[in-house]
């Protein structure tokens, strides 16, 4: 089992160029570098053993979740994992990263040696759709590699705690065995246009989608209920994503799943199917413009009243209650930068205020403001300020200063 996962992961990096690693979950987690190969995790300042705690719970996810799972680490990289059981039972996890979601400058990554800029640099970003296409690709890869007793866990979904639903879902399993690439891109479509607050492109987008899936399969009604199921899913995650309340959302898809179920035909479904999804958005985005400005607010005063502290990207989702990619992306669509740059801003702004006030060394307002060195905060300060913090101090004090 481990060789043969060894040898999907090389074929994996050969094609994709993302680093991999494979062992056995029921043993003790590495201390070390998680990812042997990979020149990021080895430069990475962390403690190694926050590796193992990262992907230990990443992999305990995996298999609670159908037996894959996307994860982020502390340094805000992306790892995708897959679970597989040999004959003798044990389980094994493929790991797949680090790679870098979205444009780097959208997470809260730092430079913190000349190493570590040049391992990143060689890492290819990848979107949120790019990264479950991987995960989805290798998923297939080890469903057509291994034996049957070797598949990875059944596929999940949203878990709503009812058993009559659960039911539901598992009578259609079969014909979701791989998911569909056209539903998937329309989500993502359907997530662009909720961004930007366009109602009627959503609703075209909808009846779109369904029209579709109504020709592919009206002809087959478990196979279009079974699309509807996943459509429904899918659709849900998304408003969750987007900072709805997720047990109220959990709720109403229990009992659209249970209606759907009582269907008999497929003209009869694809009517009710457009109805209820039309319906959705127009409730999900009445909620979004508060949630979105809510977010960006929280975002803020989040930043502010912990501007002296390191921050990860899982604190402030934490505290916000959104998915990652989510909060990046209306951050910088409100503001005009991303998280990093309005945090580097704010400590920037927070380090002229400790130069004007006080005679404290710039090595100690460089480790207040959260800095790494001297030399790179006086790198970023004069980035913002067009002034090395030499240069600022001379200037409040009413010293002639040069500029240079």
């Amino acid at each position: 089992m481990l060789k043969q996962l060894q040898y999907i992961g090389e074929h994996i990096r050969a094609v994709t160029g993302v680093s991999y690693v494979v062992f056995q979950t029921d043993a003790d987690l590495p201390e070390a570098c998680i990812i042997p190969s990979c020149s990021i995790c080895q430069n990475c300042p962390l403690e190694t053993r926050i590796y193992a705690h990262t992907h230990s719970h990443g992999i305990e996810d995996a298999k609670r979740n159908g037996g894959k799972q996307i994860y982020d680490c502390r340094m805000g990289f992306t790892f995708c994992a897959l679970i597989a059981k040999s004959d003798e039972g044990e389980e094994y996890a493929l790991v797949l990263g680090p790679i870098v979601s979205g444009e780097l400058h959208d997470g809260l990554y730092q430079s913190f040696s000349p190493e570590l800029d040049r391992a990143v640099s060689r890492v290819k970003p990848m979107s949120a759709l790019q990264i479950r296409n991987l995960l989805e690709m290798a998923e297939m890869i080890l469903r057509a590699a291994l034996p049957a007793s070797q598949k990875p866990f059944e596929l999940g979904s949203i878990p709503d705690g009812e058993s009559y639903t659960k039911q539901i879902k598992e009578k259609y399993s079969s014909y979701l065995s791989g998911r569909d690439g056209f539903v998937l891109s329309r989500i993502e479509h359907l997530r662009t246009l909720m961004d930007d607050g366009d109602q009627k492109g959503m609703e075209k987008s909808i009846t779109e989608l369904i029209n579709r899936l109504y020709i592919e399969n009206r002809g087959e009604l478990d196979v279009f209920k079974a699309r509807s199921v996943q459509l429904i899913d899918m659709f849900g995650r998304m408003i969750i994503d987007r900072g709805q309340e997720a047990s109220g959302i959990l709720s109403e898809i229990s009992g659209l799943l249970r209606h759907l179920d009582t269907l008999d035909d497929a003209d009869t479904l694809c009517i009710w199917l457009k109805d209820t999804m039309v319906h959705m958005s127009v409730m999900a985005l009445q909620k979004y413009h508060i949630v979105y400005h809510d977010v960006v607010s929280k975002t803020i005063q989040f930043l502010r009243a912990n501007w002296d502290k390191k921050i990860t990207l899982d604190e402030i989702v934490s505290a916000t209650h959104v998915s990652k990619a989510y909060l990046c992306t209306i951050f910088k669509k409100q503001m005009g930068m991303s998280i990093l740059e309005y945090l580097t801003r704010l400590r920037v702004e927070k380090a002229k205020e400790m130069l004007s006030a006080s005679n404290i060394t710039l090595m100690e307002i460089a480790q207040q403001c959260c800095f790494f060195d001297q030399s790179y905060f006086s790198k970023v300060f004069r980035k913002y300020s067009g002034y090395t913090p030499k240069q600022w101090r001379e200037f409040a004090s009413g010293m002639p200063a040069a500029h240079e």
